[in-house]
């Protein structure tokens, strides 16, 4: 899909531990943006955590809610930085609609470093699901999404804040107000 000729979004996209909303807030300050990160929106509307969602919901309406979410955030027309649930690009629909609206940022980054990252947040369901052996799981499921991932506007390997800001001011179209 090609990218719009005006953004109204950067989505950062990635695995859990990628660095999404870190680098989202920081990038969002840097570009006088707002910014919005998908799972707080979900845990703010109903009003409780995403491991009880999914613990409630299981992954299919976890994943429904989060379609929700993003289209809400679309139909808004927000200008903003954007961290979205790691799964929530994870399906052609999704990413197709990311796409049309805005810049999407894969943020990849080796294995042992996302796993080093998150090994220890009791936050994260599918993690906690898979302690025993998370290096495994991690690689799984990455293997699993790298190709829903792959196909972002820009994949940024090891990002710094700056090569996530070079590459934004890279595109214009963004900038432009």
């Amino acid at each position: 899909m090609r990218e719009s000729s005006k953004y109204n979004c950067i989505y950062l996209i990635g695995f859990m531990g990628a660095g999404k909303t870190f680098l989202g807030n920081y990038l969002a300050q840097e570009l006088q943006l707002e910014f919005v990160d998908t799972d707080e929106i979900i845990t703010s509307r109903f009003n409780c955590s995403i491991k009880s969602l999914f613990d409630n919901e299981g992954e299919e309406g976890f994943r429904q809610i989060e379609y929700s979410v993003l289209k809400d955030l679309i139909t808004k027309g927000k200008r903003a930085v954007v961290a979205t649930g790691g799964g929530l690009p994870c399906n052609d629909y999704n990413l197709a609609l990311m796409k049309k609206n805005g810049i999407t940022v894969f943020l990849d980054w080796p294995i042992e470093t996302l796993v080093n990252r998150i090994k220890y947040d009791s936050h994260r369901p599918l993690i906690n699901a898979h302690k025993m052996d998370l290096l495994e799981y991690v690689t799984k499921e990455l293997n699993l999404r790298r190709p829903f991932y792959e196909k972002a506007c820009l994949v940024l390997k090891n990002p710094t804040t700056e090569d996530i800001l070079d590459a934004i001011r890279d595109r214009p179209q963004f900038l432009n107000r």
